[in-house]
């Protein structure tokens, strides 16, 4: 048997040589990393998922293919927008991200890829997907995909699976270094099509925004409110706020929840209000699932009111 050390050894050198490779790849030579990561609405039921990762792997098998969620409400363009931007942050500058959810044909729109001045590449249709994003991380270009200029397998279906035909094939030739940023198409600056959102708005002793994503599968409402301004409340934990949910001119829910700093400090089914991950405000009943037991949904058109 091998001695440990000499195994541990081994190791060590195989991860130094292989280090050394991939820093004289033409990839890190690139404005990419080799990292590509997909949402899409496509489901894992029926192998699109997985039709996606084979085409990125087929261009570059080295490729890192990150699945963030192919569980997108289908069409659901604004909440395609929010996953997007909840999972940015937390890649490095260089990485290519995919979004592949829409509410038409592609015919009806420009499929683009985007990258942001932290450093970040979006291919995606210019649906307003990217309207988060582009607010948070800014634009530093946008590019318009020509399908003809970089072809790849399987566009010749790209009508119908443009996901996997147009933006994963051209992310992941970006992502392998098959081609430049440059390369993509035809730059149109720094426009995209934007998602008309209204910004959270501070009243007599209230604070007014809207459910920015139910977050699945735990039914918690996410919101574009932000620490911030809900802090203008001038709240403790502890503090019982009267909440008002509205669709349009309908009041849905209007009901006492607690601001507290985590679940625990809640007993289980009653409502509370808490910080989320991205640094939001949620709504979300402690070990319940707000969304399911008051038929609650996510946009704009949901409005949240928290009064003091």
């Amino acid at each position: 048997m091998m001695p440990v050390t000499l195994a541990r050894r081994i190791v060590w050198l195989t991860a130094a040589v292989l280090a050394t490779a991939l820093a004289l790849s033409p990839v890190y030579g690139q404005e990419t990393n080799g990292i590509v990561v997909l949402q899409s609405d496509k489901g894992t039921r029926h192998g699109a998922a997985a039709q996606m990762k084979g085409v990125a792997l087929t261009i570059d098998s080295y490729l890192q293919v990150v699945d963030s969620t192919h569980d997108i409400a289908p069409f659901d363009v604004w909440e395609a927008a929010q996953t997007l931007d909840a999972a940015l942050a937390f890649f490095p500058a260089g990485t290519v991200f995919v979004s592949a959810v829409d509410g038409g044909p592609l015919s009806d729109r420009q499929p683009v890829v985007m990258l942001t001045e932290t450093g970040q590449f979006i291919a995606t249709p210019d649906n307003g997907t990217l309207t988060l994003v582009a607010e948070n991380y800014g634009v530093a270009e946008v590019r318009v995909i020509e399908v003809t200029r970089n072809p790849e397998p399987g566009d010749q279906y790209y009508y119908t699976f443009a996901g996997r035909d147009v933006f994963v094939a051209t992310a992941a030739a970006l992502a392998g270094g098959v081609i430049r940023f440059d390369d993509v198409g035809p730059s149109v600056g720094n426009a995209y099509v934007r998602l008309g959102l209204d910004e959270p708005r501070i009243g007599a002793g209230t604070v007014t925004g809207f459910v920015s994503l139910i977050h699945h599968p735990f039914g918690n409402l996410w919101t574009n409110i932000d620490q911030e301004t809900f802090g203008s409340l001038g709240v403790s934990y502890g503090d019982v706020l009267t909440v008002t949910i509205s669709e349009g001119d309908r009041v849905v829910y209007q009901e006492s929840a607690t601001y507290a700093a985590a679940y625990p400090d809640i007993e289980p089914g009653a409502p509370i209000i808490l910080l989320n991950n991205v640094g939001n405000m949620s709504l979300a009943l402690s070990f319940a699932n707000f969304a399911e037991a008051h038929g609650i949904g996510a946009g704009p058109q949901w409005q949240i009111t928290f009064e003091r």
